[in-house]
This record gives C-alpha cells, sequence and structure tokens, in this order.
C-alpha cells in the first residue's frame, strides 16, 4: 500500500505557458514540490517535407512544407526557424503520449512544453519541459528524429525530481492546454484525461495525504454534478504532522455561486473510499452564496443496487450565506450505497433546512452536533 502526497497550494496558478523549468504538477511521491524534467533536440539541418518526423513520448509529428495541423510540423527556412516550428507543434500536438509512460493516457501538449530560440532556447534548439515534477521519465528514450539529412542531436530527459501533486480536483478551474473541463482532473481520478499526470496509478488502499494549513477549494459555478473519485484510497486531511509547522490543520470545499443543481461529493459507483480529518472537523463543506446553492455530501446516486461505501470523519457542513432557500447536507443516496459518518458537526443559517439524510444506506458514530446560528436577513 502506497502514501501519497497533494499540496493545492503549491504550485504556481496555472498557466498554459509555465514559467520556464518551474512544474505544474507532481507525481505524489513527496511533501515538497516537483522539479521538471528537461530534454532537447539540436536541429542540425532542415527537415524534409512529407519525410522528416520527430517523436515526443510516442506522439509524432511529421515535416509539411507550410499549413501544420496537430501532427505536423512546418518546414522552416533556416535551423533555427526549424527548432521554432517543432516547439510550436509540440505545444498544439493533441495526439497521446504512450500508456507506457503514464498511468492515464493525457494529449501530449497536456504533458510537456517547448520552447525554441525566439522563446529562450539556444540557437538551433528544441527545449522540452515536462509540466509534471517526477524522476519516472529521466533517461528515458522518449525522443526520437528520423529522415533529417543530418539527424538532430538528442538529449533524453533529465533533472526531473517527484513532487507532491497539485490537485485533489481542479474546482472551477479549467486547466491544461486541452481545456480539462472543472471537477474534472485529479488525484481523485483515474482514467483517460483525468489522472494525474504522471505517476503509479493510485489503487485500493492507498493513502493520499492532502495538505489542510486552511486551503480552500471553490467549487465549479455551472454544469455537472459535483466530484465522485473513481480511486478508492484513504484521502487524509493533515494537521500538521506531515506538513511540520502548519497550524489550521482544514481544508474547505466552498460553493460561493448560486446554482441551480446540486453538488455531490463522495465516492463515484461501486468505488470505497474515506475521508477524514486529523484536525476535530477539519475538512469543511461550505456555502457562501447570496441566493439559492446547494451541496449534498455523498456518493454518486444509483438508480439501482450499487456495492460502494463512503466514510468521512471530522466533517463541518458551514452554511454562511444569508439567502433562503440553500441546503447543505450530508446523505447517503439511493441503491447499497452506503455512508458512515464520524464526528460531524452542522450550521445552519434561520433560513435553511439541513439535508441530513436522502436514502441509501447510513451510520452515524460518535457525536453528532446541531447548531442553529442565527442569520438575520
Amino acid at each position: 500500500m502506497a502514501t501519497y502526497y497533494c499540496d493545492i497550494s503549491i504550485y504556481p496558478t496555472y498557466a498554459s505557458i509555465p514559467t520556464w523549468g518551474s512544474c505544474q504538477e507532481g507525481d505524489g511521491t513527496a511533501l515538497t514540490a516537483g522539479t521538471s524534467a528537461i530534454s532537447s533536440f539540436v536541429i542540425n539541418s532542415i527537415a524534409t517535407a512529407g519525410s522528416s518526423t520527430i517523436s515526443v513520448f510516442g506522439v509524432t509529428l511529421t515535416a509539411v512544407a507550410s499549413g501544420a495541423s496537430a501532427t505536423q510540423f512546418n518546414v522552416g527556412a533556416t535551423t533555427t526557424l526549424q527548432a521554432d516550428n517543432i516547439a510550436t507543434a509540440i505545444n498544439v500536438a493533441t495526439g497521446l503520449i504512450n500508456s507506457s509512460y503514464a498511468n492515464t493516457t493525457h494529449q501530449l501538449r497536456n504533458v510537456v512544453y517547448a520552447r525554441g530560440p525566439a522563446l529562450g532556447a539556444p540557437a538551433n534548439t528544441v527545449e522540452i519541459m515536462t509540466r509534471v515534477g517526477t524522476a519516472k521519465w529521466n533517461g528515458l528514450s522518449v525522443l526520437s528524429a528520423a529522415n533529417f539529412t543530418v539527424s538532430p542531436t538528442i538529449t533524453q530527459p533529465t533533472g526531473g525530481v517527484g513532487g507532491c501533486f497539485g490537485y485533489l480536483f481542479n474546482g472551477n478551474t479549467t486547466i491544461w492546454p486541452s481545456n480539462v473541463a472543472p471537477n474534472s482532473y485529479g488525484c481523485m481520478f483515474n482514467g483517460s484525461g483525468l489522472g494525474p499526470l504522471s505517476g503509479n496509478p493510485i489503487n485500493a488502499g492507498d493513502t493520499v495525504i492532502i495538505r489542510g494549513n486552511g486551503q480552500v477549494i471553490l467549487l465549479r459555478t455551472s454544469g455537472g454534478y459535483g466530484v465522485l473519485s473513481t480511486v478508492e484510497p484513504d484521502y487524509i486531511i493533515d494537521d500538521g504532522s506531515y506538513w511540520t509547522g502548519d497550524t489550521q490543520g482544514t481544508l474547505t470545499i466552498r460553493a460561493t455561486v448560486a446554482n441551480t443543481f446540486t453538488y455531490q461529493f463522495g465516492n463515484a459507483l461501486n468505488k470505497s473510499c474515506t475521508f477524514r480529518a486529523l484536525k476535530p472537523y477539519g475538512l469543511i463543506f461550505e456555502i457562501d452564496a447570496a441566493s439559492s446553492a446547494f451541496i449534498e455530501v455523498h456518493g454518486q446516486s444509483a438508480s439501482s443496487s450499487t456495492n460502494g461505501r463512503v466514510h468521512y470523519d471530522n466533517i463541518l457542513l458551514n452554511d454562511l450565506s444569508v439567502a433562503g432557500g440553500a441546503s447543505l447536507g450530508a446523505s447517503a443516496c439511493p441503491g447499497n450505497q452506503r455512508a458512515t459518518w464520524s464526528n460531524v458537526r452542522s450550521y445552519i443559517s434561520q433560513n435553511k433546512w439541513p439535508r441530513l439524510f436522502r436514502g441509501g444506506t447510513i451510520t452515524w458514530t460518535h457525536d453528532v452536533f446541531f447548531k442553529i446560528q442565527n442569520v438575520l436577513s
């Protein structure tokens, strides 16, 4: 059973063009930030249209005279311009990297960022950085080229260092050049285009330690239903036991904008997982909206029998809004899904009703607290 780490504040705010050499994600293997691996092509001759190719992480791009598509690159007038054209092509390449390089399949442009001389690389050179910090790709033969008059000089990835995951889930943020939708990427997911860019698969019985230093994830503001884990670990919110020196020990999942649908947060069908805070009431589900907003904290609804279960421990349901008609609650769901709740506290304003049970099988353990908070409208 493996242990992984996630710190949602450790990497820079996502940008499609990263700061050179600064990774945007990790592989979950350390408490600290990762380091990008760097590789390169030195272009020694101009490509031949229809013949010359380069390959990056198993994605092949072919030279064309002009008008390159997402599987091609334009021939350049000089070797320096050729390097720029290849870098441009890598950054828009939609081909899926070879599955042997990562546990989930991603488009090449999501996994790496390239630059040519026009953006700071040496003359005649295509430099390629991984967007994710990992040692997994160091020394692997992920670059190749064919059918150049003089073959490019290739340096395979080097210098990569593993680091913590940067996303439990991507909340209300669209990320990566392929525009992965909110609530669709992070270490809560496995599957094509969803799971972490690199790292080993997260399996049942593994542990994901999440930094809980007062951090907040904002839920998406439109479309779809919530966040449902497709992997089956024990998610633990740290109280400073792992990231020593941290004092707050809380992670807040917050809805701030009115919505006409209900968020779900828990397990996907037939999946079993635990969300547990080390600090009392350290995992906070919160509404702070000016009009109707809804969060239901439970696993995926099912119209037929399923076998999943989800356990929540040390949870606070916190309603900060003053508008009527909102609800925030804890519930099981239809079918054979099971939810177990331990150490739950709920603060609900006078205009709300807590949705504490919806159906299915639910077990409450230890202390359950309810406090009516008088909020004037």
